[in-house]
């Protein structure tokens, strides 16, 4: 199965080494580490489709794959709800054919972030299959990893950690401790470290972990991005600045060799590139990685479908740093208006595309007094839904704080 890769990084920019002067807007390094993974994981997680055994189940779960891929997340979540009230009536509560149902349900309840819904569905898939697959089945393992992964994007780091080590256990035991398996689970404690600042930890995991990426998959496998990029996180925390250049670098010859020369994921690569050497203050190169960038988007900013969401926002925020705000503007309201047609209003997606708006819309004349008027709405739809702890819901705090209308 493929893992969700949900995170919540709790570490300041000024950690990071960013400046206000030279942070581009709501979260920067942020949204590489915390952001885009969110969408790409909740990409990645869609509901499974059940095979056909003639109970109907296939048919409402194929309808919720289907939905999610085209973000119609209420939609989804009735078909998937359907399939789980089926299973339920026909083979009871804790049969196994009802936990990859309850893990369909609980991710399109994490789109819709209705977050102890998802939880509960995480923790009745897991009691399934301890009740009938014993406490050290590799499924076990798998409900543990989702289940945790939601804890993390809460920031209950702490409940988190509990459930990766059993995990890494599980998958020790059953796959050996240098297999690909085995290293997925440390991936995700040097997250969770990362995100705890628990910085030498993180490390010492990422760097077991890519040891055993490297020789079960290769050097050049795309499954080590993650890892990758996680590491960068832990060096720009450490201050290692030429070893992090050295992790993006690397990201990107990876998707170079593996992925058609204009891909729009080679243009992250510059993006992240630019991001860095903006930090460290080198203008020009970082401004030339945004203009290729662009580039590459402009062909795929087509029609406004769901999956053009995540492009339309990364060519607005290059716009933004390349001096354009009329620009980011532009494709930051297009952006809003899909997050409101697919998520609702009062979805964190939402805020996050009404935080760069406001960004966008400070640097133009005249606009201060909207900037900060979709700052306060982001705000208010952040602490309503992670509240007013979590570290996304802060960031946003601090921008309104520094931010003075004339």
């Amino acid at each position: 199965m493929r893992l969700p890769t949900f995170r919540s990084v709790s570490i300041s920019p000024a950690r990071l080494g960013r400046s206000r002067r030279t942070s581009r807007w709501i979260f920067g390094f942020f949204q590489i580490l915390i952001l885009a993974a969110s969408v790409q994981a909740r990409a990645e997680h869609l509901p499974e489709r059940l095979a056909d055994g003639g109970d109907g189940l296939s048919s409402f779960q194929t309808q919720a794959y289907r939905f999610t891929q085209e973000g119609r997340f209420s939609d989804a979540a009735q078909a998937a709800e359907k399939a789980l009230r089926l299973a339920e009536e026909q083979y009871g509560p804790f049969s196994s054919v009802l936990a990859p149902t309850l893990d369909n349900l609980a991710a399109v309840y994490r789109h819709q972030a209705r977050w102890q819904e998802a939880e509960a569905r995480y923790k009745w898939a897991l009691a399934i299959r301890e009740k009938n697959s014993g406490l050290d089945d590799p499924a076990v393992g798998d409900s543990l990893i989702l289940l945790a992964s939601l804890y993390l994007e809460l920031e209950r780091a702490p409940d988190a950690e509990v459930l990766y080590q059993r995990a890494l256990a599980i998958r020790e035991k059953a796959f050996g401790k240098n297999s690909p398996e085995t290293a997925q689970v440390l991936v995700q404690l040097g997250r969770l470290h990362l995100a705890s600042s628990r910085i030498a930890e993180a490390k010492r995991n990422l760097a077991q972990a890519l040891e055993i990426q490297e020789k079960t998959l290769g050097a050049d496998s795309m499954r080590l991005l993650e890892p990758l990029k996680i590491l960068y996180g832990v060096l720009m925390a450490g201050n290692d600045l030429k070893k992090a250049e050295e992790s993006l670098l690397r990201i990107q010859a990876i998707r170079q060799k593996n992925l058609p020369s204009g891909h729009p994921e080679t243009a992250t690569s510059l993006e992240e590139l630019a991001d860095f050497y903006q930090t460290r203050g080198d203008k020009k190169k970082a401004q030339k990685l945004y203009g290729q960038a662009l580039e590459i988007l402009r062909p795929a900013l087509g029609p406004d479908l769901y999956q053009s969401i995540s492009l339309l926002s990364r060519a607005g925020k290059a716009h933004l740093a390349l001096g354009r705000p009329a620009d980011a503007e532009t494709l930051f309201n297009r952006v809003l208006v899909l997050r409101k047609k697919f998520f609702g209003d009062s979805h964190p997606q939402t805020a996050f595309a009404l935080a760069d708006l406001s960004e966008a819309e400070r640097q133009i004349p005249g606009k201060r007094e909207k900037a900060l008027e979709d700052l306060r709405e982001s705000f208010g739809i952040l602490r309503k839904n992670l509240g007013e702890s979590h570290s996304l819901t802060l960031q946003i705090k601090k921008r309104l704080d520094r931010f003075n209308p004339k």
